[in-house]
């Protein structure tokens, strides 16, 4: 039986995916090989860079098309890093090795 997920929860996995392929095309650390301290100080640095990207959208008049793309890149930063912070905690997923399960 092939359980249908809610449209937000399909979109934020889209999403979640192409900001890990564009971390592993630049080299990122992957998550797995930090410690909680580390991805706990990645997390306050993503939130910090959020920060920064909501800034360039709260006036209307000065929100443009990339402000808010940008925007939307640095908010899936903060949950796709708070998910593997919290994932770290989790018996299972902390045995997981790196890559993809198909």
């Amino acid at each position: 039986m092939t359980m249908k997920l809610r449209l937000f929860t399909s979109w934020a996995a889209d999403k979640m995916e192409e900001t890990l392929l564009v971390k592993d095309k630049k080299g990122y650390q992957p998550w797995e090989e930090q410690t909680h301290a580390q991805r706990y100080q990645h997390l306050m640095e993503e939130i910090a860079e959020a920060k920064v990207a909501m800034a360039r959208c709260y006036l209307e008049e000065k929100r443009t098309q990339d402000a808010i793309k940008h925007l939307q890149s640095e908010l899936v930063d903060v949950a796709l890093t708070a998910m593997m912070l919290a994932g770290g905690f989790d018996e299972n997923l902390s045995k997981l090795k790196r890559g993809r399960r198909m």
